[in-house]
């Protein structure tokens, strides 16, 4: 029953070693009943590599009442290298460093009171960009892999606008950034992996009242833990 218009996609981190690797992934946020996340990576050249990211969110137990969906597509390119070699020729540590750019819509509908659900429904549509700077480090194994990725995200929606009843009662645009610290594991051999994310989103001081605004209370709405499955080149190439 809040306005909560930002809603954290999957980070994508491939955590490439060489020229060719690639990676694609879907997975599934545990607390939103339809949703997906859509990832996809490749690295044309040694320590060079693209990446593209599509999210859904669905939610809509009362169209009257009570909805939320989200849909959000971006882009980014980023460099990368691996160190330790292993006895199979594959490196043990990947580090990488990803830019990008992205472009969301956010609608929520609820009821403009917790105790009726008679009350006339109020309607929050806001549409923004990302701008994102995402470093990462894993452990890669044959069976498992371990990392850390922390996105630098700034947001800005530049189309806001307030409903009650389907008239419009308010608008503009709130600017934030965030931090979003993440810890993945993965498990399975060689080109497929069970997938898991783990983490938040938490506004630096000066954003917090436009964080705040944007997702209604600024409290569980920047907590997400993905699952989902993976397939590319992981561990060994022969």
């Amino acid at each position: 029953c809040t306005r909560t218009l930002y809603v954290p996609n999957q980070l994508n981190m491939p955590f490439f070693e060489q020229k060719n690797d690639y990676k694609a992934s879907i997975s599934s946020k545990v607390f939103a009943p339809v949703n997906f996340d859509l990832q996809g990576a490749y690295a044309p050249l040694d320590h060079f590599a693209l990446m593209g990211n599509g999210s859904v969110i669905g939610f809509n137990r009362n169209e009257n009442s009570s909805s939320f969906n989200q849909f959000f597509v971006e882009g980014g390119v980023g460099v990368f290298t691996s160190l330790w070699e292993q006895d199979n020729g594959s490196d043990l540590i990947r580090l990488e460093l990803f830019v990008g750019y992205g472009l969301g819509n956010t609608e929520v509908t609820r009821p403009s009171s917790i105790f009726s659900s008679s009350t006339l429904p109020l309607r929050h549509v806001g549409s923004y960009h990302r701008k994102f700077l995402q470093p990462a480090i894993a452990l890669r194994t044959r069976n498992f892999d371990f990392g850390f990725a922390l996105r630098f995200a700034e947001i800005n929606f530049s189309k806001y606008r307030d409903y009650s009843s389907g008239i419009l009662t308010g608008g503009g645009s709130y600017n934030f950034t965030t931090l979003e610290p993440v810890m993945m594991f993965a498990l399975g051999h060689n080109d497929w992996r069970v997938i898991g994310h783990f983490g938040y989103a938490v506004p630096p001081i000066a954003s917090l009242e436009e964080y705040n605004n944007a997702t209604g209370d600024g409290g569980w709405s920047g907590i997400h833990f993905d699952i989902g499955i993976a397939t590319g080149i992981f561990y060994d190439r022969r």
